[in-house]
């Protein structure tokens, strides 16, 4: 119990509820660490507030699903919650599209559209955002190790989709991908990467 000026009292309720949304901070954190995936809270508008107050969590919406959520189905609240994260991600997309077109109009080496130097970079941990074309498949062999990768017109035993491994590689080292139809990848090949080095 705490007494005196400038400190809140133990009964409180305030109190009691800033120590349950620690715990529940806390168990966010160990699910969520390393993260970067949007945290949307939902709830009634005083409890947001006392929320966000203890939230460490660096990527929580500036937005929220205000209401009682008890009753909504996850259908529900996942309706109300994707357009907050849609418009966050949207405005992420054009920023990296910004971004790869200034590195590819100064033909700086950290921007790359050759599908085998993005598998290598990816591979190597070297791509921090990668666009890729929605069904578009482009067939080949890697040996990682050795950093060869071949490129086939048609698929041949043993082959995989070389952009799925850019894309796979992206996400394992931390980088961001964002696949979009075949006409939204800048510089008119199936994928468009930015590289940290």
């Amino acid at each position: 119990m705490f007494h005196g000026h400038g400190f809140a009292s133990a009964d409180d309720p305030k109190d009691y509820i800033r120590q349950y949304f620690r715990q529940i901070d806390e168990g966010l954190g160990d699910i969520l660490h390393g993260e970067k995936a949007p945290l949307v809270v939902a709830g009634v508008d005083y409890l947001l507030d006392l929320y966000r107050e203890v939230n460490s969590y660096h990527r929580i919406m500036d937005r929220d699903v205000e209401g009682n959520p008890e009753h909504l189905s996850e259908e529900e609240l996942h309706e109300r919650a994707w357009p907050i994260v849609e418009e966050v991600l949207e405005r992420e997309r054009s920023e990296a599209l910004e971004e790869y077109q200034e590195l590819a109009g100064k033909n700086s080496k950290l921007a790359s559209n050759d599908v085998t130097e993005t598998v290598l970079a990816a591979y190597q941990g070297r791509v921090d955002k990668l666009f890729v074309a929605l069904d578009v498949q482009v067939w080949g062999a890697a040996d990682l190790e050795s950093g060869e990768v071949e490129q086939h017109k048609e698929r041949l035993p043993g082959d995989e989709d070389l952009l799925d491994l850019a894309s796979e590689y992206t996400v394992l080292t931390d980088g961001v991908v964002y696949a979009v139809e075949a006409e939204e990848v800048p510089g008119g090949s199936p994928l468009a990467a930015v590289l940290r080095f």
